[in-house]
């Protein structure tokens, strides 16, 4: 359980004021020995003609087995001047991967994306 405290006390760090500069923050952390977590932020300019930042927050965790297969879900959620969520799905062997992500909006487009991704590791 103090495991999970030092990962809400890295996010809210990453939160406060005084980092405002900062582009980005992600925490990983071992849960336990098959559990695994994530929380990420993020904040970058839109673009060069528009004014404002665009603010993500990504959660994500996962079950890791004994012979090296795991499972991981992660969850993106953008805030700005138009609503976006995104979401990933992955399977990982040792040697291979595969992945499907859905997004909303997250590439700054209005259009929806559903990519598949595959590949090996080397």
């Amino acid at each position: 359980m103090d495991k999970a405290k030092h990962l809400v006390a890295a996010a809210v760090l990453a939160a406060s004021a005084g980092l405002a500069h900062a582009q980005g923050f992600t925490a990983d952390y071992d849960l336990s020995r098959h559990w695994f977590g994530q929380v990420g932020l993020s904040q970058a300019p839109l673009n060069a003609l528009t004014p404002g930042s665009n603010d993500v927050l990504n959660v994500g965790g996962g079950y890791r087995f004994n012979d090296g297969q795991s499972l991981s879900l992660q969850v993106s959620r953008a805030r700005g001047p138009l609503p976006r969520l995104g979401l990933a799905v992955s399977y990982d062997w040792p040697r291979y991967f595969v992945r499907f992500t859905y997004d909303q909006g997250l590439t700054l487009t209005p259009t929806e994306n559903l990519r598949f991704s595959a590949g090996f590791r080397f």
